[in-house]
């Protein structure tokens, strides 16, 4: 089974994800991403939710401090990782990924693994 992941075009440059707060709770994705800058180590956390009105996905900086131009690069990338994440979930399934592994390499081919992830995976899933 082919599954695409994160496009790589999308990256935010002069950023790394730094950590993964995000849990897709009825197939849907609510939670936060935090990306670091790599030259200053400064940090911004991005909202990501799914407006159940419009049925789209929403992700925006939360900090209004950050730079507009920076914060369009970085909700563009938060915003091609949760869509990965979501059409991988779609093709493989919530339920199949049972297992911890599993669940790590949909969140490493959706381009979320980081150095630290805040939540354990049952927080992240749910019951599954």
């Amino acid at each position: 089974m082919a599954v695409w992941g994160a496009d790589d075009m999308w990256a935010a440059t002069g950023w790394s994800l730094l950590t993964v707060d995000v849990g897709m709770k009825g197939g849907t994705p609510l939670g936060t991403l935090t990306y670091i800058e790599t030259t200053s180590s400064r940090t911004t956390d991005v909202a990501v939710r799914w407006d159940h009105v419009h049925d789209q996905l929403q992700c925006f900086v939360i900090d209004r401090e950050t730079a507009r131009m920076e914060r369009e690069v970085i909700e563009r990338d938060a915003r091609a990782r949760i869509g990965a994440l979501l059409r991988i979930s779609a093709e493989v399934g919530w339920r199949f990924a049972s297992s911890k592994i599993s669940r790590a390499d949909i969140f490493e081919a959706a381009g979320l693994s980081t150095v630290a992830v805040r939540s354990s995976p049952a927080e992240c899933y749910g019951d599954v």
